[in-house]
């Protein structure tokens, strides 16, 4: 389950940044000397100042998370639950890539939270119905299908 705990976590991370990007921010950070611009930023805030942005380099996982309810997407009432499905996120993401281990504790109520978190960020992101349940422990059966 190593490999999957992975791949939610860089897909999270990639879709955070989707998200940011079709709310109209840049998700480069400036480049070395630019100056100081306080990050979520839009391209004609970064054009206006004269700014230059990094093109290899996006602004971190958690970055993102902190700053999605604060400046990206009113979450209301939904706001703990979707944050604490991308931290846990996070942490899959962090610890497959950093640490070398094969399995780990199949903590199903963790999988869960991902899920809801991700439904609703779909809610709130995209007015879509994301119907989504991971496929981790054996015999589950995987369903991802957005209306």
């Amino acid at each position: 389950n190593s490999q999957k705990r992975l791949f939610i976590g860089v897909a999270i991370e990639q879709l955070l940044k989707a998200v940011y990007l079709q709310k109209g921010y840049c998700i480069n950070v400036l480049a070395d000397g630019s100056g100081h611009l306080q990050w979520p930023y839009t391209a004609a805030q970064v054009q206006a100042g004269g700014f230059a942005l990094n093109s290899d380099k996006t602004q971190e996982l958690n970055e993102c998370i902190q700053q999605l309810s604060e400046n990206v997407l009113q979450l209301g009432a939904d706001r703990e639950t979707v944050l604490e499905g991308l931290r846990i996120a996070k942490v899959y993401r962090n610890k497959e890539a950093h640490i070398v281990t094969s399995t780990h504790q199949y903590l199903p109520t963790e999988y869960r939270k991902v899920e809801s978190a991700l439904r609703l960020l779909y809610l709130h992101a995209f007015n879509q119905k994301l119907e989504l349940h991971f496929s981790i422990a054996t015999g589950e059966k995987p369903r991802f299908q957005v209306t």
